[in-house]
């Protein structure tokens, strides 16, 4: 069975699975903002300023960015780890595409760490854009300038500086998404500086975004109101992630999450910070919990999926609004008259075939009647000429080749 016949085989029953019920519909949060466009002209770089201010130009409810340490640990707002795939310093000549050197039509160069380069490197490294067909375009028409690599401060500079409406909008949410502890405190730190703390969320993973140091060994709400203090997040918006899928190695959802020095149970790390929160007025706030699912692993779908259930569950008899993330494919390309779909990888040149069995597990979680998440963080197409944008399936793959 080819590549094509896989994909195109299951894509309606996905997406019936995002088929809302009558009177409930999540809030559209845009992935990297908006970057694809049904006009392949008016495709943007992910993660750039414009990709931000077309999202809110478009009433997106708000954006996830991605942030990744350089050298100098600084904060550079890039989904990988490696720069080859989304910028010119790819050791190409700024030519090499993630999806031609998956179906061997180019050779990969040797991976270029973001952490293995000084700010210095970074400051004039252009974006990369795949447009249609992933096809890499220039989007000087569009912009007047090619996307540069921006820092989260450069970002929060500029939009201070051009678009200073996004940065005063407390309706438009800026979720930033954090798996290393580093970030966490750098992240609040520049947050606090630009005066953003209203509508800017911190979204961190338990397993990788904490530090699990002696000094913060579990005592209740003490140890998360403590934590918030030492890492500047007195008064911020935080946003636990739970994903199922790091729980542990073997998803035994029984095991907990491994954090502050102790295996907690789920209630048992959310109620942290919560009570945190209600005991101490200079704690982090935290109005919303993030839960996700594993890939299917062939297991009872009840099974697979425990901890991101118990994690919506806490959030609902808690106050709390709850979020979690649906992907869509990063490329298209024609092959043999249909439209194979990609992914971009985080710490790989190339990319790989779109994981669909794993968005299933993700579609079919957001979909489930006993979650309906407040928020659903998509990968969106957008639509400038008529000011809109699309996260279904069916209309994002239909313009990706």
């Amino acid at each position: 069975m080819t590549l094509l016949t896989r994909m195109t085989g299951i894509f309606a029953c996905v997406a019936a699975m995002l088929v809302p019920s009558a009177g409930w519909a999540s809030e559209v949060i845009a992935h990297r903002g908006v970057y694809h466009d049904v006009d392949t002209n008016q495709t943007l770089s992910e993660n750039s300023y414009y990709a931000v201010v077309r999202a809110h130009e478009m009433g997106l409810r708000g954006i996830e960015l991605d942030l990744r340490l350089d050298a100098s640990d600084n904060l550079l707002v890039v989904h990988d780890f490696v720069a080859n795939r989304a910028t010119t310093y790819d050791g190409a000549g700024g030519k090499m595409n993630a999806v031609d050197v998956r179906l061997r039509l180019q050779s990969p160069p040797p991976a270029v760490h973001f952490a293995a380069h000084p700010s210095a490197t970074w400051g004039n490294v252009y974006l990369k854009n795949y447009g249609r067909n992933a096809q890499l375009i220039n989007n000087t028409r569009v912009t007047g300038d090619i996307a540069h690599i921006q820092s989260l401060y450069s970002l929060l500079n500029n939009l201070k500086n051009y678009r200073r409406q996004i940065l005063d909008d407390a309706g438009f949410m800026v979720v930033l998404d954090i798996q290393d502890p580093k970030i966490l405190k750098l992240a609040a730190d520049q947050i606090k500086a630009f005066g953003v703390e209203n509508h800017f969320y911190l979204k961190f993973f338990a397993t990788k975004a904490l530090y699990n140091a002696p000094k913060y060994r579990y005592n209740g709400a003490d140890t998360c109101y403590v934590y918030a203090k030492d890492q500047n997040l007195t008064g911020l918006n935080v946003i636990p992630q739970v994903n199922d899928g790091e729980l542990d190695i073997n998803e035994n959802d029984n095991a907990g999450i491994l954090a502050f020095q102790t295996r907690l149970t789920i209630d048992q790390y959310l109620q942290c910070w919560a009570d945190a929160q209600a005991q101490h007025a200079d704690a982090a706030k935290m109005p919303i919990v993030s839960a996700s699912v594993p890939a299917d692993n062939g297991r009872a779908t009840a099974a697979a999926t425990a901890g991101a259930h118990t994690a919506i569950r806490w959030a609902q008899t808690h106050g709390r609004k709850t979020m979690t993330i649906v992907p869509n494919p990063d490329a298209g390309r024609l092959i043999n008259g249909g439209c194979a779909l990609f992914s971009f990888q985080a710490n790989d040149v190339s990319a790989i075939e779109f994981p669909m069995r794993a968005r299933q597990s993700k579609a079919g979680f957001a979909a489930d009647p006993s979650v309906r998440p407040d928020y659903v963080i998509y990968d969106v197409m957008g639509d400038y000429a008529r000011n809109t944008y699309h996260a279904d399936f069916a209309t994002y793959t239909a313009n990706l080749c």
